[in-house]
């Protein structure tokens, strides 16, 4: 009678040393989650905006075109401005591809004149799974409005409603989350689209953008 009470307190405690890990693991998953979660929409906020904020083209004045000495007036400037500003305020439709894909093996992660931690170019090969994106949890002007674009819909119809449709690849960071490899994809007409290799890094608590290549245009 005396072993087998032994034999079931040390088959307890087996049990509760498993539980006890399985629920650390839990939780420690969990706590990496919720962190690649924050992260990730700190990035897709910062580098939407700053896609938005290329696209609109700041005030100019060329030249006369008869190359006569033709001097602009307050009045031009201010017309100018006026353009620039209303292109600036109005209501705008920007398009998120459903899904962040996975970056394709034979993607160089190399940009010149740019040291990348080697641990994310490691990393890149446990990710192989596309991620859908959340754009409730995408905080921009409340002036425009975020849509979905889906794969089966028709792209070249479908641009002539929107401002630019923005396409991100899971996002490659570092065990800290201070670190972050990732491209985007960026059409504004049929014939108008680009893509883009970021390496960004945290400091003070917000993304920057380190270095950055091109790797498409078309």
């Amino acid at each position: 009678m005396y072993k087998v009470m032994i034999v079931k307190i040390n088959f307890l405690k087996t049990i509760w040393v498993f539980l006890s890990l399985y629920l650390f693991v839990s939780c420690n998953i969990k706590k990496v989650d919720k962190k690649e979660d924050k992260n990730t929409y700190q990035i897709i906020n910062y580098i939407t905006k700053e896609i938005k904020k290329q696209s609109l083209l700041h005030p100019v004045f060329p030249p006369s075109p008869d190359k006569s000495s033709y001097t602009y007036t307050t009045r031009d400037s201010l017309n100018k401005y006026k353009y620039f500003y209303e292109q600036y305020t109005k209501k705008k439709i920007i398009a998120f591809e459903e899904n962040m894909f996975v970056i394709p093996k034979n993607n160089s992660l190399f940009i010149n004149n740019c040291k990348i931690n080697k641990i994310l170019t490691k990393k890149r090969l446990s990710i192989n799974k596309e991620k859908r994106i959340d754009i409730d949890k995408i905080s921009f002007s409340k002036k425009d409005s975020l849509v979905y674009f889906f794969k089966k819909e028709n792209l070249r119809k479908r641009l002539y409603d929107i401002y630019f449709l923005i396409g991100f690849s899971r996002i490659i960071f570092n065990d800290n989350f201070t670190e972050a490899i990732l491209i985007v994809n960026v059409s504004y007409e049929r014939l108008d689209s680009f893509s883009i290799l970021f390496y960004l890094e945290k400091k003070g608590g917000g993304w920057e953008i380190k270095c950055n290549k091109r790797l498409l245009i078309s």
